[in-house]
């Protein structure tokens, strides 16, 4: 997906993400519909707060990141 906008009456912009098969080719061809952008931004960082809640998760990134030195 990536992410675009549209505005209206150069007032209003809408941002979401879209199915890059939608941008190449067509519609047709893409699994997802297009979405707001606001809503997949805030489950992902919905997503992030937790893990980063979770100290077994965050020390293993730690550890990764120290060994990939």
């Amino acid at each position: 997906m990536m992410h675009t906008h549209t505005s209206k009456k150069r007032q209003i912009q809408y941002r979401y993400y879209t199915c890059l098969n939608a941008t190449r080719t067509s519609y047709d061809r893409c699994p997802l519909p297009n979405v707001p952008a606001g809503e997949l931004e805030r489950l992902v960082l919905d997503q992030l707060r937790h893990i980063l809640k979770t100290p077994e998760i965050v020390a293993r990134a730690i550890s990764q990141v120290q060994t990939a030195d």
